[in-house]
């Protein structure tokens, strides 16, 4: 089965939170770090500096990942108590201060519920983990440039290791746990449904995939599909042809109530940025409407074509919080417990949609474009 934290870091962002202390003054600020164990241990370096008054200034990092620092919610401390959330993430730590206040013994807690015990150690600025420096800035891809990779690796994927994502960063674009089916799907912004012909292990064997285009500067989402396009016609032999078939599909629309979308204008040129973090978690950041409705309802959720009539031309950021339907991520909720009837249950995908971003999401037949393999075959070696 696979993970349900599928992150997928394209432009990340970084900001900084004051954070409140209640009660006495506590000796937070520095540097505390610890590992996080977990399928691999992440070493985390948490920076803490006082501003004025009884406020801090807290960033993480988790410097075996990124460089980049990701800024905590308001951080209140209680006695020895001390918790703090990291919403960019979707976890919160909770912790406790040792005797010596040199010590946070405490949790980390995903969105979805599962947890991880982590210990920080307050350490002196010799003995703290060095934070990668952040690469420098690289300068958009030319508008019209027609890319392809330069240099790729593909091999198959860790049988163990079901998560699946993919990444840019800096010009380094890389995905993991992916299926032929799987690319075609993210180069062509077609559904499996629409896929006619392929074999079986064409929507089973997985693959991980590095490269870097052969042209500079850092490229758009329609620029990254079109590298993908190009190396399934020459790694793994692509060649199909279109077709037109009436499909159930869903489609996408304003709904009748006021838009509940925060209007990202502060990226407008930067790629987005959106996990799922557990079943039925969604956190977008920089998301256009045709990006939402193909590369997160059709491309991860939905179990059919989604048509995105929106009308909606501006980025967003939005958290999207839903009880899986046994269709949705390919069928693999069918695996999860059924919802109970408590009141904080999250409602279905349809009424989420509509009351937490005032959109509607309904059901329909339509003639939808497919494509029919004509040939494909396992890719050649590296």
């Amino acid at each position: 089965m696979r993970s349900w934290f599928q992150p997928v870091c394209i432009g990340l962002f970084v900001t900084a939170a004051a954070v409140a202390v209640a009660g006495a003054q506590t000796p937070l600020q520095g540097t505390w770090q610890g590992v996080l164990h977990s399928k691999t241990d992440l070493r985390l370096v948490v920076k803490i500096a006082k501003t004025s008054g009884a406020s801090y200034i807290a960033t993480l990092y988790s410097i075996d990942q990124t460089p980049q620092g990701f800024a905590s919610s308001p951080f209140e401390v209680s006695g020895s108590e001390v918790q703090f959330t990291i919403s960019s993430l979707g976890v919160r730590y909770a912790g406790k201060l040792s005797g010596d206040q040199q010590g946070l013994d405490g949790t980390w807690i995903q969105q979805s519920g599962s947890s991880l015990p982590l210990k920080l150690a307050h350490v002196t600025d010799d003995a703290s983990w060095p934070v990668p420096k952040a690469e420098e800035a690289l300068q958009p891809m030319a508008a019209d440039a027609s890319p392809s990779f330069a240099v790729s690796t593909i091999k198959p994927s860790d049988p163990d290791d079901h998560s699946k994502n993919y990444r840019l960063r800096g010009r380094s674009f890389s995905l993991t746990g992916f299926t032929v089916g799987d690319l075609i799907v993210f180069a062509y912004d077609v559904h499996s449904t629409q896929i006619i012909g392929a074999p079986k292990w064409v929507a089973s064997d997985t693959y991980d995939i590095v490269g870097q285009p052969d042209v500079a500067g850092v490229p758009s989402i329609p620029q990254i599909k079109t590298m993908v396009q190009r190396l399934l016609a020459q790694r793994f032999q692509l060649a199909f042809h279109n077709d037109h078939k009436t499909l159930p599909v869903f489609i996408l629309s304003r709904g009748t109530g006021a838009l509940k979308l925060t209007v990202e204008s502060s990226w407008p040129n930067n790629l987005p940025e959106f996990g799922i973090r557990g079943p039925g978690l969604l956190n977008s950041h920089n998301v256009s409407m045709p990006e939402f409705t193909k590369m997160v309802l059709q491309g991860m959720v939905l179990d059919r074509p989604v048509l995105d009539q929106t009308a909606l031309n501006a980025r967003y950021d939005f958290t999207l919080k839903w009880t899986p339907e046994p269709s949705e991520y390919g069928g693999r909720a069918a695996q999860l417990p059924p919802p109970t009837d408590a009141a904080d249950t999250p409602p279905s995908l349809y009424r989420a949609v509509q009351e937490q971003l005032g959109l509607k999401l309904v059901a329909a037949k339509a003639p939808a474009e497919v494509l029919v393999v004509d040939r494909v075959s396992p890719p050649d070696a590296n």
